[in-house]
């Protein structure tokens, strides 16, 4: 999402000037977005490997009676508190 903002608002900022010259001039906005746009992307890389890595390494079990087979614990005596409610 962050590379789609990034390049719209590229396109944006080469629709505005005027001529066909590369950009020359960085400004601190463009500057700014783009730090933001890479720690994103890094942070949303890290996170989408991350995550299941670590609900993989989470002990859960589904409960064993067939009604709450769709519940997931980390301690098979919690089905029976989902049973009671």
């Amino acid at each position: 999402m962050p590379l789609f903002i990034y390049t719209f608002f590229f396109a944006l900022r080469m629709v505005l000037k005027k001529g066909i010259s590369p950009l020359t001039k960085g400004t601190i906005i463009g500057e700014a977005w783009g730090l933001f746009s890479v720690l994103s992307f890094a942070l949303g890389l890290v996170a989408s490997y991350l995550i299941p890595i670590v609900l993989l390494m989470l002990h859960y079990t589904s409960c064993y009676e067939d009604k709450l087979r769709v519940y997931y614990v980390s301690d098979p005596r919690l089905c029976m508190m989902i049973e009671k409610k």
